[in-house]
């Protein structure tokens, strides 16, 4: 196995299981594990000793996998790996979900031995106007991934009379063959389609970024709503700058076809760039928090709860509240945004991303 590709691969397992681990800490201070507190008792004895607890069970997790990955790509056959890479990723995932509701309901059941909700208000803060940070990129930027597209096709058009009867799809790590498909105009769908789908996810989670609320502290208003703009600012551009440049990367593929480029070294670069992607996410995750959380002084800690909606987050993840008219919001828990199942609009847009995604497999299928 490429020594190269099986450190990208443990590289991206080991994020995974960072961002996970650290995710207490790039929440704002007046949530624990999706509960509502005061924010001055963030660092309560019994609260700390739940952050540790969580962070130790994913971190052991992590590594334990890391060091079972890296004996296998030593000792065992590549398809071996590639098996328990997979139910690592998955598993990581399978061990923070009830160790996230462990120390949730630990800390709700602190929140009301302490009485903590007596001290709740319901303060509402609205802020538009003196936002000092420059807005996201427009949305007509998104055109940049069209561009890319034709590039694709034109690419494709010129060297469809250069490529052979037989287009690689698809080659094991020691380069031997064990995918192709007739050459036919057909078949130059395929960088195409997997661009626009690409394209179309990218453009969406753009303009939900756009849309989404920002998370602003009614005690703090002017202050969190500024450190809020700044995150989504910043998240756009990421997604932006990487979503182009993975649609880019796909152009590689007519390139395979013809020979000039090994599938493999195309397959590399690709990795590279989700690589990076994944980096640039943690390194903001961890600068800024979620919505510019770890910006926030110590000195907007507060003995009170400026508003409890604790009861409109079903397990602390997913949102049901009737009459809030937004669709989109900051998690609670985590970094990034979450939906308001409540409202319709957002099950007809999980509909649309259901059946896009359906007819995309589907097309995929036929092609290859």
């Amino acid at each position: 196995m490429s020594v190269f590709m099986t450190v990208v691969l443990l590289v991206i397992l080991v994020i995974e299981g960072l961002i996970l681990a650290v995710t207490p800490w790039l929440i704002k201070r007046s949530e624990v594990f999706a509960v509502t507190i005061p924010s001055a008792e963030y660092n309560h004895p019994r609260l700390r000793l739940l952050r540790r607890m969580y962070v130790v069970t994913l971190s052991a997790t992590t590594v334990l996998l890391v060091i079972v990955l890296i004996a296998l790509a030593i000792l065992a056959s590549m398809d071996d790996f590639f098996i328990v890479y997979s139910i690592a990723c998955f598993m990581i995932i399978l061990v923070a979900i009830p160790a996230y509701l462990i120390c949730r309901s630990q800390a709700l059941k602190l929140k009301a031995t302490e009485n903590w909700a007596l001290r709740a208000g319901d303060q509402v803060s609205a802020v538009t106007s003196t936002i000092t940070v420059k807005d996201p990129p427009a949305m007509a930027w998104n055109l940049l991934y069209i561009v890319v597209l034709l590039i694709t096709i034109v690419i494709q058009i010129v060297l469809y009379p250069q490529m052979p009867d037989q287009l690689v799809m698809q080659i094991d790590l020691d380069g031997t063959v064990t995918s192709t498909i007739q050459k036919s105009p057909a078949s130059m769908l395929f960088a195409p389609l997997v661009q626009a789908f690409m394209a179309s996810c990218m453009v969406f989670a753009y303009w939900m970024m756009c849309r989404g609320r920002l998370d602003i502290n009614p005690s703090y208003p002017f202050a969190s709503a500024h450190r809020s703009a700044l995150f989504v600012r910043i998240q756009a551009l990421v997604l932006l700058f990487f979503g182009v440049l993975t649609c880019a990367a796909i152009t590689l593929i007519p390139f395979t076809f013809v020979g000039w480029l090994p599938l493999q070294t195309a397959g590399l670069i690709m990795m590279a760039v989700i690589v990076m992607m994944l980096v640039a996410e943690l390194y903001i995750a961890l600068k800024y928090g979620q919505f510019g959380a770890r910006l926030a002084p110590s000195a907007e800690a507060e003995s009170s709860i400026a508003r409890d909606d604790d009861r409109y987050w079903r397990l602390g993840m997913f949102y049901f509240n009737p009459n809030d008219p937004v669709l989109f919001l900051p998690k609670r828990f985590g970094v990034g945004w979450t939906s308001n199942f409540a409202r319709p609009m957002v099950w007809l847009f999980i509909i649309g991303l259901v059946l896009l995604t359906t007819a995309f497999v589907a097309a995929v299928f036929l092609l290859v």
